[in-house]
């Protein structure tokens, strides 16, 4: 890796920051959108890998599992999260 980049803090990287905003979005949809509504509802799939975020998509760069291993938190942890805070209001 060039060593400019390797100094640079990894959080600090377009990349994760992007990812980051990623699975932010999906969260704030389903904090602030209707149940009925469509943003809610493909955040929701997208977050529990329901149709059609399932099969080979989990290995796409935007899946919520690529998503959480580089950012290096636990997708489940995430899922409990929306499921307390968000779904069961």
């Amino acid at each position: 890796m060039c060593s400019s980049l390797s100094s640079r803090n990894e959080k600090d990287t377009p990349y994760h920051k992007l990812l980051t905003a990623v699975l932010k979005s999906a969260m704030q949809d389903i904090a602030s959108q209707e149940k009925g509504s469509a943003l809610y509802q493909d955040a929701y799939r997208w977050i529990y890998e329901l149709p059609p975020y399932t099969g080979m998509y989990a290995q796409y760069i935007f899946s919520i599992t690529s998503i959480c291993e580089h950012l290096d938190v636990d997708k489940q942890r995430i899922q409990r999260h929306v499921k307390e805070h968000y779904v069961a209001r």
